[in-house]
C-alpha cells in the first residue's frame, strides 16, 4: 500500500508535467491555441490542487506547520490574474512546488523503507511439524504461537522462537548490523526477520507481529522519526506566525510597486519554506536510518542532537567493558599432580555445576579436546564450592576457606596472591585430602574496548568504570583499559547514587551499561546507552538509545553520528533560510518582463533545486559508516577456537 501511495503521487505529478508541457506548446507553437493551452493549464491544476488541499488538511489535523497554504496561496493569486499567463502561471508553479513537497514526503523515508525490506518474508508458506511427526505447508498467515516450524535453507524467520531441534547458521544483520553468521543449535533463541542460511532446524513459536524484537524495533524507530530537536522546537514556536507576516509583507510590497500582481505572486512563491520545513526531517530521517543499519536503536533524535555535546561518560564493567564470561588463563598445578591432571579434575567435577566458573573449566576441557570423567556423588555446597568423586577419590572444587575447612594447608597454595592482586577469579581444587592446585580466570575485556576508550580520551572526554566487583578486579581491567577513575563495590542502587554524583559535580552523563541490572542507572543518566540489546525486550523499551549488537565502537560513532547530524541540519537550515531571503531579494529588483509568468515560474523552479539541496546534503549522512577494524577484532576472537595451551606449568 505504501509503494502505490508513492506511485501514484509520481503518476499525478508526470501527468500534471505532461498538461503543462502541452499548453506550452499550443500558446508558443500554434496561432490563436489559446483555449487549448488554457484547457490543459486547467487540467494541470485540476490534477495538483486536491493533492495539495489533502496535505493542507493533514498538516491542520496534526498541528504541524509546514506552510503549505502559501503554496495555495501562490497558486490562487496567480490564477486570479484571469487571463492564460495567470493560469500557466498557477500551474507551472503548483507543479514545481508539488515536486518540492513530493521530495520531502518521499525521499526521506531511508529508515522506514529499510525496516520495511528487513521485515518483509521472502516465502509465502511454512512447514508446520504435526504432533504425529508429519509436516505440513501452512500459510505465514495460519502461523500460531506454540506451532513447531522447520526452517529451510534460505527462509527467513517468521517470528521470535526458540530451536528445539538441529542446528544452522542465521545472518541477525537486519537487526544487529553485524555481517557475519551466528551459529545457532537447541535452546537457542531466533528473531522473526532473520535469515536461516544451512541447516533445518525446527523452531518454537514464541512471539508473533508487532510483539517479535524486530516488530518493536520497527515501532520505535517510525516513533523517532515523530520526534523533534531542541532546535526545531524553538522554531516552532514561531512558524504560525510566518504566513500573516509573509502575507502583510505581500500586500505591502503589492502598494509600494504600484498594484504589481505579478511581482506579489512571485513574492508569495519566494516565501513559500520548502527548503526550511525539510530541512530538520531530512537531516533526522538520514541519521535514523544511518544507526538503524548497522544496529542503533534510537528513541528521540534530541538525544543523537545532545550525544556530541556531552564529556563525561560511566561505563558499567561486567558485560559492557568485558564479554561477562569467565576464560581461564593459567593452571597452576602443585606437585605431584600435573596441569593436565588439575584441570581434568575441575572439569569432571564441575560438569553438572551452572557457575560460571564451572562453565568456564568445562569449556576450556573440551575444546582442548582433554578426556575427563564427569564425577558422581556430586553435590553443590553453597558459598563453598562443588564435590563429588572421579575413580574413587573426593574431590573438591571451591575457594581456599572451603579447603582449608578440609585439612589443606594455606602454605600450600604458595603464589596464589600474585594471582588475586593481579585481578583474576581463583578456583581450587583437591583430592582426597591432597591440594592439586588452582586454575585463576579472568572476565575477558571487549577487544574495541581500549580503542574505544582511546577515542573518547582524544575528545576529550571524562571515561568513569563502575562495577559491584572488588577493587583488585575493577583496577585491573581499568589499568588494561588506560581508565583513571574507577567506582568498585557498587550496588545497582550506588550506581545510581554515583551517577548522580557525578551529574552534580561534572555536569551531563552518557551511562553505558548492559540493560538487564543497570536499568535504574541507565535511567539517571542524561542519556543511557544499552549494550547488546538483541533478545532484551526491558533494554529496547526503557533505554534511550540501544546498541543491538555489543559494539563498543559503536559509541564512537555515535558520537561521529551526532557531529554530523547537528552540522548538516544547521547547514539544511541555513540554505533554507538563504532560498527564502535570495527570492525576497530577486523579487523586489526583478525587472519587468514581457512574459508575466516567468518569474513566478523560475521562483517556483528555485524553490524546487533548494528542496533537492537539501536532501542530497542531508543524504551525506548515509555516507558515514563506523571503522569495522574493531569489530574484525571482535569476529576472529569469538568464532575461532581458543588457543589456550594446557600444557604442564612448573610447581610453585
Amino acid at each position: 500500500m505504501k509503494n502505490f501511495k508513492i506511485s501514484s503521487d509520481l503518476i499525478f505529478l508526470i501527468l500534471a508535467a505532461m498538461l503543462i508541457g502541452d499548453a506550452l506548446i499550443f500558446l508558443f507553437a500554434f496561432e490563436h491555441a489559446e483555449f487549448n493551452a488554457a484547457i490543459c493549464a486547467f487540467g494541470a491544476l485540476a490534477v495538483l490542487i486536491p493533492k495539495l488541499l489533502v496535505l493542507i488538511w493533514n498538516d491542520y489535523k496534526t498541528q504541524r506547520h509546514h506552510m503549505n497554504e502559501l503554496v495555495l496561496i501562490a497558486v490562487v493569486a496567480a490564477v486570479a490574474q484571469g487571463d492564460i499567463a495567470g493560469l500557466l502561471t498557477g500551474a507551472a508553479v503548483a507543479f514545481f512546488l508539488m515536486m518540492g513537497i513530493f521530495i520531502e514526503r518521499h525521499s526521506a523515508s531511508g529508515a522506514r523503507q529499510a525496516l520495511e525490506s528487513v521485515t518483509q518474508m521472502t516465502q509465502t508458506s511454512l512447514l508446520r511439524c504435526n504432533p504425529d511427526g508429519s509436516e505440513s505447508e501452512i500459510a505465514l498467515d495460519d502461523l500460531c504461537v506454540g506451532d513447531h516450524v522447520r526452517l529451510r535453507p534460505g527462509d527467513r524467520v517468521p517470528a521470535d522462537g526458540v530451536i528445539v531441534a538441529g542446528n544452522s547458521a542465521f545472518l541477525e544483520a537486519n537487526i544487529t548490523g553485524e555481517s557475519v553468521p551466528v551459529d545457532k543449535g537447541p535452546k537457542d533463541g531466533v528473531f522473526a526477520g532473520t535469515l536461516n542460511l544451512s541447516g533445518a532446524p525446527v523452531i518454537l513459536i514464541q512471539t508473533l507481529g508487532e510483539n517479535t524484537l524486530i516488530g518493536k524495533v520497527k515501532q520505535l524507530i517510525l516513533d523517532a522519526e515523530k520526534t523533534r530537536p531542541e532546535l526545531v522546537r524553538m522554531m516552532d514556536v514561531y512558524t504560525r506566525f510566518y504566513t500573516p507576516m509573509i502575507l502583510v509583507l505581500t500586500f505591502l510590497v503589492w502598494l509600494a510597486f504600484n498594484h504589481d500582481w505579478n511581482r506579489l505572486v512571485t513574492l508569495l512563491v519566494a516565501a513559500c519554506p520548502i527548503a526550511l520545513v525539510i530541512s530538520t526531517p531530512s537531516a533526522a530521517v538520514a541519521t535514523l536510518s544511518a544507526a538503524a543499519r548497522v544496529g542503533i536503536l534510537i528513541k528521540n533524535i534530541a538525544d543523537v542532537e545532545r550525544f556530541s555535546r556531552i564529556k563525561n561518560y560511566i561505563f558499567d564493567k561486567t558485560g559492557t567493558l568485558t564479554l561477562g564470561t569467565l576464560e581461564v588463563v593459567q593452571i597452576a598445578p602443585i606437585a605431584p599432580f600435573s596441569a593436565t591432571e588439575l584441570l581434568a579434575a575441575a572439569a569432571g567435577v564441575g560438569k553438572k555445576s551452572q557457575h560460571p566458573v564451572s562453565k568456564a573449566v568445562v569449556i576450556l576441557a573440551e575444546r582442548t579436546h582433554l578426556p575427563f570423567v564427569e564425577a558422581t556423588n556430586w553435590k553443590d555446597v553453597p558459598g563453598r564450592g562443588i564435590e563429588g568423586t572421579i575413580h574413587d577419590r573426593v574431590t573438591l572444587s571451591g575457594n581456599l576457606d572451603w579447603m582449608v575447612e578440609n585439612g589443606a594447608n594455606m602454605a600450600d597454595f604458595k603464589g596464589y596472591q600474585d594471582d588475586i592482586h593481579n585481578g583474576m577469579s581463583l578456583l581450587f581444587v583437591m583430592q582426597d585430602g591432597k591440594p592439586m592446585g588452582w586454575l585463576s580466570l579472568r572476565d575477558q575485556v571487549r577487544p574495541d574496548a581500549r580503542r574505544m576508550v582511546e577515542g573518547l580520551q582524544k575528545v576529550p572526554c571524562e571515561v568513569t568504570m563502575i562495577t559491584g566487583d572488588r577493587e583488585a578486579v575493577a583496577q585491573s581491567v581499568a589499568k588494561s583499559l588506560g581508565i583513571s577513575h574507577i567506582i568498585a563495590h557498587c550496588k545497582p542502587e550506588d550506581k545510581v547514587t554515583e551517577t548522580e554524583k557525578i551529574k552534580r559535580e561534572q555536569g551531563e552523563v552518557i551511562f553505558v551499561g548492559d540493560g538487564v541490572n543497570d536499568g535504574p542507572a541507565l535511567a539517571t543518566g542524561d542519556i543511557g546507552v544499552a549494550m547488546g540489546a538483541t533478545g532484551n525486550s526491558l533494554a529496547i523499551e526503557t533505554a534511550p538509545i540501544a546498541l543491538m549488537a555489543p559494539f563498543l565502537s559503536r559509541i564512537l560513532y555515535l558520537r561521529r553520528l551526532s557531529v554530523a547530524y547537528r552540522a548538516i541540519m544547521i547547514q539544511n537550515i541555513v540554505i533554507g533560510a538563504l532560498i527564502i531571503v535570495s527570492g525576497f531579494v530577486m523579487t523586489l529588483f526583478m525587472p519587468s518582463t514581457t512574459w508575466v509568468w516567468l518569474p513566478a515560474v523560475l521562483m517556483a523552479g528555485f524553490q524546487f533545486l533548494g528542496a533537492l539541496l537539501v536532501v542530497m546534503n542531508s543524504a551525506r549522512i548515509l555516507r558515514l559508516n563506523p571503522d569495522d577494524t574493531e569489530e574484525a577484532q571482535f569476529k576472529e576472537m569469538m568464532f575461532s577456537s581458543s588457543g589456550f595451551d594446557a600444557t604442564e606449568a612448573p610447581p610453585r
